[in-house]
């Protein structure tokens, strides 16, 4: 209507309408001049855009692409309802994409009131904080982003932090200290991945980018306060309602990795790779998700027999993932065989050496701890172990309850920071994973992509629609080429390792690690 503004490219350019001239034509004034891109966002400001979250092209490209490819995450653009994530799983659904999880982007005034019906839906959250910004004020971005980081982490989904995190780098070979900041931040809040998109895509370095996103994410990790970050989360978690006896096992990993605090170097902070590390054996994810909702403060090493439960892992805070060998059947009596090997291979990765606590979680009758879950503990280099908080019960999926009175949170995180911990160089195994967008400068060029592996993307990102699927298509083919590559690799290791181990081991395995980069 008359007096409504559109706002093009980010903002970039303003049009205030004057005019509705017919059903597909307006007169308007721009306001100001920008030169204008390809391909660039339309945004509407406080009006609600009646129309499908999935165009027929978009449908093609999800059935005919992602569910073909056996892609990880879609993650949809302008999600307004939880109708809208039911319709985008129907869809996958039709094309057999039932294991591919759904990323609802917030980036609309609609989804923004929406939140906690689109929580109950979807499989996770992206905070598009560009779009979301020519919605709602600018300047309560930051308000917004801790609101829905805050309420997605208490319900245990993913959430994804994106959008000109260090823009600058496009063009430049250092991010601005406000975009390290603002990297740092999202960490802080509580993000469990944080993504790159034209820094990736577009710019001369790819690896330089994802390697100084590496160091600043695993710096900020240096100064989160993991004992209160448990303490809020369980208190948000439990609400009104007690949590089940599956979920407080899980929980328990978390707590116990804080009890289990060591500052080995001295520095006067609990790193994530000091104190402990933990290993749960997951067979539908459901136990791996479970340990990583409560944000332990440890690497914690998940352990499956299907690939796609892995693959999930990758954008998930804090896991690290390993493949048993194919046809494996996850028996109890295993455990400890698996277990040994499991240890061998984190010693040589640097993360576990003698002294140091193994906080596995697994099931009290079978290998798997989805359903009936036992947390044991593990001294490595001493001969015993011990039930910590052995708690059994049925899987209990309560119906979803909003936990927030008056649609509101406390977003509060309280830190844990010395002089020292700034001004010294300490080293940090980061939890938090980074997602990296491909584009021109990494298409077919395989240095390139395993230069951002090498730096720690954990996903990669492909945007549908600005190429044909046969390009498309083309450059999975090629990216799971390398990705074989570095597997196989990462088998050699592993096998290396196990060759050298001098303990004996009730049976002989071999795992895998899994490739770096779901898709």
């Amino acid at each position: 209507r008359p007096g409504n503004v559109i706002l093009i490219a980010d903002g970039a350019i303003s049009i205030e309408v004057l005019e509705i001239l017919n059903e597909k034509e307006v007169k308007g004034k721009v306001i100001n001049s920008f030169t204008l891109g390809q391909r660039k966002n339309c945004n509407l400001p406080g009006v609600h855009v009646d129309l499908p979250v999935l165009q027929p092209k978009d449908i093609d490209d999800v059935q005919n692409f992602a569910a073909k490819n056996d892609m990880d995450y879609i993650f949809a653009s302008f999600v307004q309802c939880a109708d809208d994530v039911r319709f985008i799983r129907q869809v996958l659904n039709d094309a057999g994409g039932y294991n591919i999880k759904i990323i609802s982007k917030i980036e609309n005034e609609a989804g923004l009131r929406n939140i906690d019906t689109i929580l109950q839906e979807t499989d996770g959250i992206m905070v598009a904080r560009g779009d979301l910004a020519m919605e709602v004020p600018a300047e309560k971005i930051a308000l917004a982003q801790k609101l829905l980081i805050a309420k997605s982490s208490v319900l245990g989904k993913m959430v994804i932090t994106a959008t000109q995190m260090m823009e600058s780098m496009v063009t430049a070979p250092l991010p601005t200290r406000a975009e390290m900041t603002d990297v740092a931040n999202a960490v802080l809040d509580g993000t469990d991945a944080v993504m790159l998109s034209s820094e990736t895509a577009n710019s001369s370095d790819p690896p330089v980018v994802v390697n100084m996103m590496n160091r600043i994410v695993s710096n900020a990790e240096l100064g989160v306060d993991y004992s209160y970050q448990y303490d809020w989360l369980r208190h948000n978690i439990s609400g009104k309602n007690a949590v089940s006896a599956v979920e407080a096992t899980f929980a328990s990993v978390a707590r116990a990795a804080i009890l289990f605090g060591l500052d080995a170097n001295g520095d006067g902070v609990t790193d994530v790779n000091e104190g402990s590390v933990a290993v749960v054996f997951s067979h539908t994810g459901a136990a791996a998700m479970g340990v990583a909702k409560y944000r332990p403060s440890c690497p914690v090493i998940v352990v499956s027999d299907d690939t796609q439960v892995l693959r999930n892992c990758s954008g998930w805070f804090g896991l690290l993932p390993m493949q048993l060998p194919e046809g494996f059947i996850g028996v109890r009596g295993e455990l400890q065989g698996v277990l040994e090997e499991v240890t061998n291979l984190a010693t040589y990765l640097g993360l576990a050496y003698d002294g140091k606590h193994v906080i596995v979680l697994a099931g009290r009758d079978e290998l798997w701890g989805d359903q009936s879950p036992e947390i044991t503990v593990k001294t490595l280099g001493m001969d015993r172990s011990q039930s910590l908080r052995p708690q059994t019960s049925q899987l209990h999926l309560a119906q979803y309850q909003s936990p927030f009175q008056g649609n509101s949170i406390s977003c509060v995180q309280t830190l844990n920071v010395t002089p020292e911990t700034v001004i010294e160089k300490v080293s940090n195994r980061r939890g938090t994973k980074i997602i990296a967008t491909l584009g021109p400068s990494s298409w077919g060029k395989e240095d390139t992509i395993n230069g951002m592996l090498d730096a720690g993307a954990s996903i990669f990102r492909i945007i549908s629609g600005v190429k044909t699927l046969d390009f498309l298509q083309t450059m999975v083919t090629d990216l799971k080429i390398v990705l074989e590559k570095r597997r196989l690799s990462y088998e050699a290791v592993a096998a290396t390792v196990a060759a050298s181990a001098t303990a004996t081991m009730p049976m002989s395995m071999s795992f895998k690690m899994s490739s770096s980069g779901a898709a």
